[in-house]
């Protein structure tokens, strides 16, 4: 009998057709939107199905949104009282003093400052305290000198420089006796602590006190101390002189100008002329 099957090395005859793979004659899709139309119940439950899963979706998601918001809004609250001490640190380095004081003046009206660290409560305080004595407007911040000083008396000790700082608020303030309580601390302070060089500000601010009440023992008392401390700046009362000359076109000495009128300028040359006549007698003395 006769093979008739094609063997491995014969090719397929013209008249032989390739096998083909078989294409589906529906899609899944189509199958399905079928299955749906004739069990319109498993339509509606799938539709319910549906509907459900992305309300779910929608929820988690909003919530998702929410809690992020919330942990924002919190980080944001717990920063915002450190951006606001940057900035003011920064408007002081710019000696832009009056936005600095405004700055701290709402810092420390907030209840969040007791959140500090007390070490970061003494730094605004302190800032807030430079910057006040050196503002234009600082007897506009007289209600937070006060807060100041009471925080100074609690939680913050009281310090050479804080009490200096006082001594020349209360002095640009015409409060003169509560300014020389001040300057007096500052220096006790600073020679307790062996700071003797640092007591000189203090001291200036001592004569200059002396010399708007016209008290000249004291002036000459204060000068005395000043040079002492310090003879690499001030070697003699010419030196010291030239310094208080300068007094008059300091800005913070124009509310004293103005409010002492001619009796500072009377003053200022009488103490001057003080000096320079112990300037001759000791040179006199010393031929």
């Amino acid at each position: 009998m006769t093979d008739q099957s094609t063997t491995p090395h014969q090719t397929p005859s013209s008249n032989t057709d390739a096998v083909q793979p078989t294409a589906p004659s529906t899609s899944f899709v189509a199958d399905f939107i079928v299955l749906l139309e004739r069990h319109p119940v498993v339509s509606k439950a799938l539709t319910f199905i549906f509907s459900a899963l992305s309300g779910a979706a929608l929820a988690l998601s909003a919530s998702f949104q929410f809690i992020e918001q919330q942990v924002q809004d919190q980080a944001e609250a717990k920063l915002a009282p450190y951006e606001k001490l940057f900035s003011a640190q920064s408007l002081i380095t710019s000696e832009e003093y009056d936005l600095a004081a405004q700055e701290l003046h709402e810092l420390i009206a907030e209840t969040s400052i007791e959140k500090f660290p007390k070490n970061t409560q003494n730094t605004i305080y302190d800032n807030l305290l430079f910057a006040i004595v050196n503002a234009d407007h600082y007897a506009d911040y007289e209600p937070d000198i006060y807060k100041i000083k009471t925080k100074f008396h609690g939680s913050a000790p009281s310090t050479g420089w804080r009490s200096q700082q006082l001594g020349w608020y209360f002095m640009r303030l015409g409060k003169y006796g509560k300014a020389i309580e001040y300057f007096n601390n500052s220096k006790s302070a600073f020679d307790s602590e062996g700071h003797y060089l640092a007591s000189v500000d203090p001291l200036r601010g001592l004569l200059t006190i002396a010399i708007v009440q016209g008290k000249m023992n004291d002036a000459k008392d204060a000068s005395e101390k000043i040079i002492a401390t310090n003879n690499m700046i001030y070697r003699n009362n010419d030196d010291l002189i030239a310094d208080v000359k300068q007094m008059p076109s300091n800005k913070y000495f124009l509310s004293i100008r103005s409010r002492e009128r001619e009796t500072f300028e009377t003053n200022l040359e009488n103490y001057i002329n003080l000096m320079q006549d112990q300037d001759k007698r000791l040179k006199k003395t010393n031929k």
